[in-house]
């Protein structure tokens, strides 16, 4: 999700084919799964959910609709074993957002604007969804429902017609989630879970968590948590600029785009000085889900600091380098509001990444200790694991794992020796661009007997941050 006012620089994620059903539309697998096939194409054929669309009164009723009014729909496949039929995975996709008519013209992240092109079937795909037991041990065979984002507003949309506003597409987020559930209960009526784990990712993993309560309300008698990952939008931040001229960002800035017409639930909103902006940041709206969470995020979310103003990828400065220490002082600080609730949990790496390292088959380990630990014993309330996980190596990203498990800052070109002799020369001028240049010329001679390249411009840009 997007800072907004100039402060910060946002990244998108950034077929008129409407389909109408009198009764609810069900595409199921072709063939059989049985003994003849080979373990992988079982794990592949296990994988498999079938697509439901959402049927006509409801879209009508609820306003259930994606961006360019197809009717909204889920993905369902029952569960791999009786023992556990009643036990549901729900998880919500994630793809960015669109706040101004050109961004949301060009928005195609999630499932795109329309549902009319979706596939009968899909496959699950890895983390809580994952239907592989040595990726996902504890929740495999689960039944799954899977929430396709088709809507671009965080899961959050209200509008029951299209927004004039923002080129006349539908924002509907919040109402395609309550139509889904209704279609649900249409699909299975008998179906009551006896727990339920609510997952998401990015602005799935933001729509999961504000949206906590929502679904523990479905299933009052079912054992409801939510785990959500990279959607902790924000943790109490502000912009890179407004941080360096000692001003705190307002939060105006950082909620959702008053033009979704958002949903935030009651009990938020009942709260003294509350108000949308509030209730749709997670550092202010934690304190008003009931549901128990399991909080995944990264110490340094790429997206998230691209949004309000830093680009990791190149030279940092030594304000940029400053800044992203205090974020992961933002971070560490948001995790303990999240623990104040003891039956919250959290896995939180030191690592530059959005989310590619925060499902279960790509989550490096905390302290000998894997995602899939920390969340069966959180999720199952045992002792087998500690559920408040955080790698507090360094004020920078530096958790130790696999390659490209947790990525760190870029490394330099430039060898150690002339990184060296141009600190001593170019003291906190990294980054700095042209009183950067102007001393990396002055010294030139100097730092090549230091071992700086001869030919170096290329190498110099990244230290000096000219590039930009």
């Amino acid at each position: 999700m997007a800072a907004k006012s100039g402060t910060a620089v946002r990244i998108v994620a950034c077929m008129l084919l409407f389909q109408c059903c009198t009764s609810f539309q069900i595409y199921t697998a072709n063939g059989t799964v049985g003994s003849q096939l080979t373990e992988e194409e079982q794990l592949d054929a296990d994988d498999v959910a079938s697509l439901v669309y959402i049927d006509h009164d409801l879209v009508e009723s609820m306003g259930a609709r994606c961006m360019d009014g197809s009717p909204g729909g889920f993905y369902w496949r029952p569960s791999l074993s009786g023992v556990n039929a009643s036990k549901l995975v729900l998880f919500l996709q994630g793809g960015g957002e669109c706040r101004t008519i050109e961004e949301c013209t060009l928005w195609n992240g999630g499932s795109g604007r329309s549902s009319a092109f979706w596939p009968a079937q899909r496959r699950l795909g890895d983390d809580v969804l994952s239907a592989d037991p040595g990726i996902n041990p504890d929740f495999y065979d689960w039944t799954k429902v899977f929430l396709p984002y088709c809507s671009a507003d965080m899961h959050s949309g209200t509008l029951k017609a299209p927004s004039e506003a923002l080129g006349g597409f539908h924002f509907s987020g919040h109402n395609l989630i309550l139509a889904s559930l209704a279609q649900l209960r249409r699909l299975l009526p008998a179906f009551a879970p006896t727990h339920v784990l609510v997952g998401g990712a990015s602005a799935g993993g933001i729509g999961a968590l504000l949206h906590a309560d929502v679904f523990a309300a479905e299933w009052p008698r079912a054992t409801v948590k939510a785990a959500p990952a990279c959607g902790f939008f924000y943790a109490g931040v502000s912009s890179r600029r407004d941080w360096a001229d000692g001003i705190d960002t307002p939060v105006d800035d950082l909620g959702f785009a008053r033009e979704w017409q958002p949903w935030y639930s009651e009990r938020c909103a009942s709260k003294p000085g509350s108000n949308m902006s509030t209730c749709t940041d997670a550092h202010f709206a934690l304190s008003s889900i009931a549901t128990p969470l399991f909080v995944r995020e990264n110490l340094f979310d790429r997206a998230k600091l691209a949004n309000c103003g830093l680009d990791v990828e190149g030279a940092l400065s030594v304000t940029d380098a400053a800044y992203l220490r205090q974020w992961g002082k933002w971070m560490l600080l948001q995790l303990s509001l999240v623990q104040a609730d003891p039956r919250n949990g959290y896995f939180a790496p030191s690592c530059l990444e959005h989310g590619a390292n925060l499902a279960l088959g790509t989550a490096p380990s905390i302290g000998g200790v894997s995602m899939a630990a920390a969340l069966r014993s959180w999720f199952f309330d045992t002792a087998e694991a500690p559920t408040r996980l955080t790698d507090r190596c360094g004020e920078l990203p530096c958790t130790r794992a696999w390659p490209g498990q947790c990525p760190h800052l870029p490394s330099s070109p430039l060898p150690p020796s002339c990184l060296e002799r141009l600190e001593t020369l170019c003291p906190g001028q990294m980054g700095t661009l042209a009183p950067c240049d102007d001393c990396v010329r002055e010294n030139r001679r100097d730092i090549i007997r230091h071992g700086c390249p001869r030919n170096g411009r290329p190498v110099f840009r990244w230290y000096c941050g000219s590039h930009h």
